[in-house]
Order: C-alpha cells, then sequence, then structure tokens
C-alpha cells in the first residue's frame, strides 16, 4: 500500500497471463511481479486465482448476471432460495425449457458450493421440462455414494409425477431389468439414477433406452478427457436434448479440467477437439517422458467461455442460506451388513460357532445397531472389532475428496474408536494430514492448534464425548456426522466447535444415515430436541419402525 504496488509470488505459471494486464515488471532478484496499485489490477488478478489478504475482498468485482424473470413456477414441494430460482430461471431460460424461450445452449452447469442445494434446484428444472412436455425420461449419473440422495430428494420435493429407479444389481442382467421395468411406468417422469462405473459399463445400453434429459452430479468425475465414464458421458450426452452438470469445484486440478465436463454441457463452448483446447489455454513443455504444463494462457477468455454457460454459488454469495445448514445422506448397507442388523433386532448375532453377540438390554440393543450401521462390532468374545460394513466409509471418503478439492477443511465426527481408526487409516492411506482428539488424546491443544493454523492439516477427527466442549475448530466450516450421539447436549455442543466467534463463513452439518436403520430414528430424536431418556423404547422394540 506504502509503494501503491502489489507483489505477485508463485505465479511462473500465470506469466503470460499477467503480462497481458499490462504494466507488469518481472523482478528477477525478488522473483516476483510487480504491479500497479490499483482497482482494475486487483479485479484482473483475482480473475487468476490469485490469493488476496481479507482486507481486499470489498475491491474485488463479481461478475454481475442478468437473471432473467422465471416465467413458471418452480414445480417443488419446498420453498427454494432466492439463489435456487435464479438458477432455475438461468438454466431454463438458456436452455429454452420456458414457453417462448430461445434455446441458446442444449445445456447448463450449475456449480454450487455444496450445501447450497444444488439437487433441489436442478429438479425443479427437470420437472419444469417434463411438465412442458420436453422431456419423458431422464438419467442421472453420480457417484455411487450419492444415488440415494437422489431417489429421497426427488420422492420428497418433485412437485410433478415422478417414477426414479437406482440401477444397480450384482451384474449387468439385474441391472439390465431394473431398467426395463422402470420403461413400463406410465403418466410419470421416469428416471434412471446410475453411478458412473455402471454407466459406462451400461453404454450401449443407455444410448437405446435414449433419455432426453441428462444430469451428470459432481460432475468432475468426468473431467478426464480420455477416461471411460467421461467419453460414455458425451455419448449418451450427444442424443440427450438437455444436458446439465452439477460441482461445487468444476477445476479440481487445473483449467484443463473444464474440457471433459463442458463437452457434456455443450461442445460448442470449449471445441471438439481436446488437444486444440489444451493448446489454446497452456503452454506444454516436453520433460523427455511426457508434456508437462508449465504456463496458463488466455485465462480471462477462458473464464468468460465457462461463466457463460454455468451459474456459480458459493455460501457468502447465498445470502439467504441460514447460518447453519443440515443435509442427511441416505447410505445403503451391504446385504450381510443388513442380515447382521436384523439378527441383532431379533436379540442375537452370531459372528461364528463359537463366538456371538447378545443382546442383554434395550440399551446394549440400541449400542450394537449403531456400531452395525457405522461398520463394526465386537462380539462377547472378542477383544477386537469386526468389520461388517464400509458403505459408510466410502461415502466419507468421496465427500472428504470433494470438500478438499474446493480449499476446504472439514470435521468430522464419530462416536466409536473402531470408527475412528478405521477413518484415519484411510485418511493417511490418502496422504491426507489430519488431526485427531479421542478420550485417549494426551495434548488436545496440540491437535487443535495444528488443525486451526497449519494450512496442510486438512481434516480433524473428532470423537464426540471427547470433543464437544471447550475447543475451537472454526478453520472449517463444514462438519461430517460420521455416527451420532444419544445425548442432545453432547450433539448441540459438537456443532457448535465450528460454529463460534471467529467463523466468518455459514456451517453445513453433514449427517451420514444408515437407510431404514436407528440412525434414522436417532437424528428425528435429536431434531425434536429430545435425549435418550426422553426415547420411546417401544419404537425401537418395533421392527417395523426400524426396518421398514
Amino acid at each position: 500500500k506504502v509503494q501503491r504496488q502489489f507483489k505477485v509470488y508463485d505465479s511462473y505459471m500465470f506469466r503470460f497471463c499477467i503480462k497481458e494486464i499490462g504494466n507488469a515488471i518481472w523482478d528477477g532478484k525478488e522473483k516476483i511481479w510487480r504491479l500497479p496499485y490499483n482497482k482494475y489490477v486487483l479485479n484482473e488478478l483475482s480473475i487468476l486465482g490469485c490469493t488476496f489478504p481479507n482486507f481486499f475482498d470489498k475491491y474485488i468485482e463479481k461478475t454481475a448476471i442478468s437473471v432473467p424473470e422465471p416465467k413458471q413456477p418452480l414445480p417443488l414441494k419446498a420453498k427454494p432460495y432466492s439463489y435456487q430460482t435464479d438458477g432455475y430461471a438461468l438454466a431454463c431460460d438458456m436452455m429454452g425449457i420456458f414457453p417462448d424461450s430461445e434455446k441458446k445452449s442444449p445445456g447448463y452447469g450449475l456449480e454450487f458450493e455444496m450445501g447450497c442445494g444444488k439437487t433441489l434446484t436442478s429438479i425443479a428444472v427437470l420437472g419444469r421440462a417434463y411438465l412442458n412436455g420436453l422431456v419423458e425420461k431422464a438419467l442421472i449419473l453420480a457417484p455411487k455414494s450419492i444415488l440415494g440422495v437422489w431417489t429421497e430428494e426427488l420422492n420428497k420435493f418433485a412437485d410433478f409425477a415422478v417414477k426414479s429407479v437406482v440401477i444397480d444389481g450384482k451384474n449387468k442382467a439385474e441391472k439390465l431389468k431394473k431398467l426395463d421395468e422402470l420403461s413400463n411406468y406410465k403418466d410419470c417422469l421416469k428416471v434412471a439414477i446410475v453411478n458412473y462405473e455402471s454407466m459406462y459399463r451400461l453404454e450401449d445400453e443407455l444410448l437405446e433406452w435414449n433419455p432426453n434429459f441428462l444430469i451428470c452430479d459432481e460432475s468432475t468425475k468426468i473431467k478426464s478427457p480420455d477416461g471411460k465414464a467421461s467419453i460414455a458421458a458425451s455419448h449418451i450426452a450427444a442424443v440427450a436434448d438437455y444436458r446439465m452438470i452439477l460441482t461445487g469445484t468444476p477445476v479440481q486440478n487445473n483449467p484443463l479440467d473444464l474440457f471433459g465436463q463442458y463437452r457434456v454441457i455443450s461442445p460448442e463452448v470449449f471445441g471438439y477437439d481436446y488437444d486444440k483446447f489444451r493448446d489454446k489455454y497452456s503452454v506444454q513443455e516436453w520433460c523427455g517422458t511426457h508434456y508437462r504444463t508449465s504456463a496458463w494462457l488466455n485465462m480471462k477468455e477462458l473464464i468468460d467461455k465457462a461463466h457463460s454457460v454455468a451459474y456459480r454459488v458459493t455460501k457468502d454469495d447465498a445470502l439467504d442460506l441460514p447460518e447453519e445448514t443440515d443435509v442427511a445422506i441416505p447410505i445403503q448397507l451391504e446385504k450381510d451388513a443388513i442380515k447382521a442388523y436384523e439378527s441383532v433386532l431379533e436379540g442375537e448375532l452370531k459372528l461364528s460357532k463359537s463366538n456371538t453377540v447378545s443382546i442383554k438390554s434395550i440399551l446394549t440393543k440400541f449400542l450394537r445397531l449403531q456400531q452395525i450401521t457405522g461398520g463394526f462390532i465386537k462380539g462377547d468374545k472378542a477383544a477386537k472389532y469386526i468389520n461388517v460394513s464400509n458403505s459408510k466409509l466410502n461415502t466419507l471418503e468421496e465427500l472428504v475428496e470433494t470438500l478438499i478439492s474446493q480449499n476446504q477443511k472439514v470435521v468430522i465426527m464419530a462416536k466409536f474408536t473402531a470408527e475412528i481408526d478405521a477413518i484415519c487409516k484411510m485418511l493417511k492411506k490418502k496422504k491426507i494430514e489430519t488431526a485427531v482428539i479421542t478420550g485417549k488424546t494426551k495434548d488436545r491443544n496440540a491437535e487443535r492448534i495444528k488443525f486451526q493454523t497449519n494450512p496442510d492439516c486438512k481434516v480433524f477427527v473428532g470423537q464426540i464425548q471427547a470433543t464437544s466442549m471447550g475447543i475451537t475448530l472454526t478453520a472449517a466450516s463444514t462438519m461430517i456426522f460420521y455416527s451420532l450421539t444419544f445425548n442432545y447436549a453432547d450433539y448441540i455442543q459438537a456443532k457448535a466447535r465450528i460454529h463460534r466467534i471467529g467463523q466468518t463463513n455459514k456451517c453445513t452439518y453433514i449427517h451420514l444415515l444408515a437407510k431404514d436403520t436407528i440412525d434414522e430414528y436417532i437424528l428425528n430424536a435429536l431434531k425434536k430436541q429430545k435425549g435418550f431418556s426422553k426415547c420411546s423404547s417401544r419404537n425401537i422394540k418395533n421392527k417395523k419402525r426400524i426396518m421398514n
């Protein structure tokens, strides 16, 4: 500020883009660029992704978007937030879904940060296309861990006739049977929900099914232009009249990530040829065995093109989003885990000929049921926990990867030590630096400081009972509950670790809930501000209440 200059560090990859700003001087001694201190330069640097001290936030201009008025209401059973209505209006207008709207693009992107409700917005767009007689079949591609979210959200919020089916099974024949059965439904929108790995194996059959509308959720799964899933998705997009991508962060590694995703929206945006796209926006350098990117080019043009067919929303932009948002992600347990769960409901689970899990009281039943949904259980004669399910852990892994790709830190809360051990093992395998507090942690303050101050420490794992009070974790604004406690006070105190003085962002709480299990019962009880003492044991004993 005194020298009236910006000093730009770590800028080698953007050297050509910085030159284009004008009046840029390279200081070879300090290895920095010096640029004039003014608002124009500030905004040009922000477009390139420069990180500024918070002081500059108020001076950075955000791209103004002209949002059309929605010509038709959102077909939802819930009241949307204003930015969701804007996303709906922009998508329907751009794709020509509204009556008398010109079709400017066959596709559109909703780039909403996690917790902002991109699923609900896309359901509204999909429903409007159906109600206007434009589509009969829709295909939703999503990671395996969130397939169940789509069926629940459609059933809960769609204010139009819809039948959705997750196309899964042990083999291809089982999956195709479900697809055939879905085709037999009449007088409703037929929605097939498929995970990316199954999708490219079913490409021919899905092309024959001929969906009118394609949605790619968490579209960074198709960012690699040569990947099987990306190629198959582009083939299906070519036959779909309408396409959407949903993602919190379209660029995970570098700007070239956009090509595979925007190929689904419309190949007209960045062309059909990846090599031409790469050469236009980057400088490639031969390293003896392969090419690597040595610099970026034409970044402003690339960003303008990306924004021309997409709507970006962060939590900061979502002005009417509550300070705290709760999200429930349903988890489908494996068949063996369901059998173990049912056995505990009946009163005894046999782990082997000599080792059983006996249920002596309702309290024990509560505990055993919850252990199974978390993936582990210990028999009467066993010293160690036995792994019975990986469903929650796999979902957690995908969530953590997504959040870290958005440059976010995350807090994970769990009840049982076996769960925490498995979570930490998974994070270590992925080389994600972690801070951990359990009942056995001696220096809790050191772990807290590590998470709060070390930019490389991306994840905090805490045992609810040991972390629910006296610890500040405001470096994160997202908390994932891997499992829950019956104690309402512990639950509220755990949530308050990130939502407290020092927090500058809106907070999102993600709950991983095994479907049709005690997980759902506990969360409902907590929502009604009931502790364990107020829970009805009669309801827990009723198998229909738990396993319906």
